[in-house]
């Protein structure tokens, strides 16, 4: 029977102190595994939104549109803001592209989307700071611009998780942005 070699640390520690570091690594390393950097929390969300297409999303009780084009991206165009765009295709024949613009700092609040209908897409709200969502729509190739303070992240609801999921994916993509945004000098 061969004996097995131990490797002895060259630090010796005291009990209580091996103790409190095992279960700092423990209760610390997967903390730090798991967070997400911006591109891949963006990547996230669009994963979410892409699982939307082609199902019916009711836009009223009597009519239902399903989604396709779906992106949720960081904007090239404009500095620290994010852009969720689609093109709804409505069951009666009309179509639209629709591009949200906000910058996620903005975010006051994430709700709890409706259960009106009985349906397989939530539309989550999110409230932004103000009028400063920039809604972009066009219609048989005409552009017609608004300010909102409103935007609906459609997510699949099949998982009753996946709501929690998508909002505190959301608080994480606003805690990643006031990260990166520079200190104000002026600011106490």
């Amino acid at each position: 029977m061969q004996k097995k070699e131990v490797i002895h640390l060259p630090i010796k520690l005291p009990f209580t102190m091996r103790i409190i570091l095992v279960f700092f690594l423990f209760f610390t390393f997967p903390a730090f595994s798991q967070q997400l950097n911006k591109s891949e929390t963006i990547k996230y969300l669009n994963t979410r939104l892409s699982e939307t297409k082609e199902l019916e999303i009711y836009y009223n009780a009597d009519r239902k549109y399903t989604i396709s084009n779906t992106s949720f991206y960081e904007s090239s165009k404009y500095k620290n803001k994010v852009v969720l765009s689609y093109t709804r295709n409505f069951l009666d024949g009309f179509v639209d592209q629709l591009e949200y613009i906000f910058d996620p700092l903005h975010i006051s609040s994430l709700g709890t989307p409706p259960t009106t209908y009985n349906e397989a897409v939530g539309k989550m709200p999110i409230t932004l700071i103000g009028q400063t969502l920039i809604v972009k729509q066009t219609t048989n190739g005409k552009i017609k611009y608004s300010d909102q303070n409103t935007v609906y992240f459609p997510f699949l609801r099949s998982e009753k998780l996946n709501t929690e999921r998508v909002q505190k994916a959301f608080l994480h993509l606003k805690k990643l942005y006031q990260d990166t945004k520079p200190l104000d000098p002026f600011l106490n």
